[in-house]
């Protein structure tokens, strides 16, 4: 990734990080006179506006092996609402 000093960096993102999650580079922001600042990255996550067949048919038999869950179903028992 490249940052504001021209100097690139690498990021680990983690498996299962959420599209929008924002990931913190220290010190390699904005320079002031209280030091460097953080840089901040977005991760976004593109997906492909057309997919082939075989391509369809590999991702449809990955996700009848993911397990069903409800990503709400979480919040909802945090919140005390179920």
């Amino acid at each position: 990734m490249p940052t504001l000093g021209g100097d690139p960096v690498k990021l680990k993102v983690s498996p299962n990080t959420p599209n929008g999650r924002v990931l913190k580079v220290k010190g390699k922001g904005v320079s002031s006179a209280k030091g460097d600042g953080d840089l901040l990255a977005k991760v976004e996550i593109l997906v492909p506006a057309h997919v082939s067949d075989k391509a369809a048919k590999a991702l449809q038999e990955f996700d009848d092996l993911l397990p069903k869950e409800d990503p709400r179903q979480d919040l909802l028992n945090k919140a005390g609402l179920l």
